[in-house]
């Protein structure tokens, strides 16, 4: 079988946690690194795949999932017969639920407001100070 490609960004929790279930499971698959500021060409390429150049983007040959719950589910259910999700129906659901709430609220909390203003400047508050009082005090500005 062909193995699956993962769209991503390496700085990105998201993207990560879907390479990592990749690397544990033994999944077959290729990557292909998306800078933060890339060529019109590959994000064009992903807007044809999926409708959206957000990472992380699977496909898998003609099926295209985006979204890290949504990959994660995909890949427990045809790959891993849902390694790592737990057992039971409620076990999985409450995994499921874990990882949109995760991919939703802690990554725009923590990945958006404390580090991608460390490194990408379109994340970063208008004044250096303003930046570092952001990481020293919270949300305390």
């Amino acid at each position: 079988m062909a193995p699956v490609t993962l769209y991503m960004v390496k700085i990105s929790p998201t993207c990560r946690v879907v390479w990592l279930y990749l690397l544990q499971n033994g999944i077959e698959h290729e990557t292909i690194d998306i800078t933060c500021i890339d060529d019109i060409q590959k994000l064009s390429h992903m807007d044809k795949l999926s409708g959206h150049t957000d990472v992380p983007i699977l496909t898998d040959g003609s099926v295209v999932v985006f979204e890290a719950p949504a990959i994660l589910e995909y890949l427990g259910k045809h790959y891993t017969n849902y390694a790592g999700f737990g057992k039971t129906v409620t076990t999985q659901s409450k995994c499921s639920s874990m990882l949109s709430w995760t991919n939703s609220e802690v990554h725009r909390i923590a990945g958006y407001m404390f580090a991608y203003p460390q490194f990408l400047d379109k994340y970063r508050l208008d004044s250096d100070s303003a930046n570092e009082n952001l990481i020293e005090n919270e949300y305390r500005i």
